[in-house]
């Protein structure tokens, strides 16, 4: 509904409990290398869109983020770390 919630929210969750437990910590580090590399494909659509690729770019990659968060949130709710697929790592887990 708000647009930009989706990769505000997670960071601010992190960011204020990455503290109080480790297993948020290394699920927080994961969701952010996704949410950055995410961030850098759809630049790499935006520029792609002038040969029209980049517009099936934005198609997949949005439907690769809604799927991937629905299998993050199983496996985190089962208590596995779940390491998203095509994400490029930023942060050491």
């Amino acid at each position: 509904i708000v647009p930009g919630l989706g990769f505000v929210l997670p960071i601010v969750m992190w960011a204020t409990n990455k503290d109080n437990n480790e297993e948020i910590d290394l699920h927080g580090k994961v969701t952010l290398n996704w949410l950055i590399s995410l961030f850098i494909y759809f630049i790499i659509c935006g520029i792609l869109t002038i040969l029209v690729i980049g517009v099936f770019g934005f198609i997949i990659f949005g439907l690769l983020n809604l799927v991937f968060a629905i299998v993050a949130a199983i496996k985190a709710n089962n208590g596995e770390l779940w390491v998203y697929p095509l994400s490029i790592k930023f942060f050491k887990i």
